[in-house]
């Protein structure tokens, strides 16, 4: 397998792992610390100060914000791939000396 396919699997396998992450923890939390029905409309105020529901809530909020950030990653990325500007053009580098003959 070359070195580019290895690093693609390997970011789509963080992406997915951040996926499941995020997805459990939010059905988690809302299943622990606000589930529906007047029960839990009435024990959610306890509920929610307990650390499992404070570790879910965490998860939740920065799972949520690296796949926002990834998203971001990716379309400054393709962004850069389709106008060709920035720092990774692919023009050769301004100090790299030219043999004349």
């Amino acid at each position: 397998m070359n070195r580019l396919l290895k690093k693609v699997l390997r970011i789509v396998f963080v992406y997915s792992m951040y996926i499941i992450a995020h997805y459990a923890a939010a059905n988690l939390y809302q299943r622990m610390c606000v589930p529906l029905g007047w029960v839990g409309f009435l024990t959610s105020p306890f509920a929610t100060t307990l650390p499992q529901c404070q570790a879910l809530r965490w998860a939740v909020y920065n799972t949520g914000n690296h796949i926002t950030a990834m998203w971001i990653l990716l379309g400054a990325w393709s962004l850069n791939m389709v106008t060709n500007i920035g720092p990774f053009q692919d023009e050769e580098p301004m100090n790299q000396d030219k043999k004349t003959n």
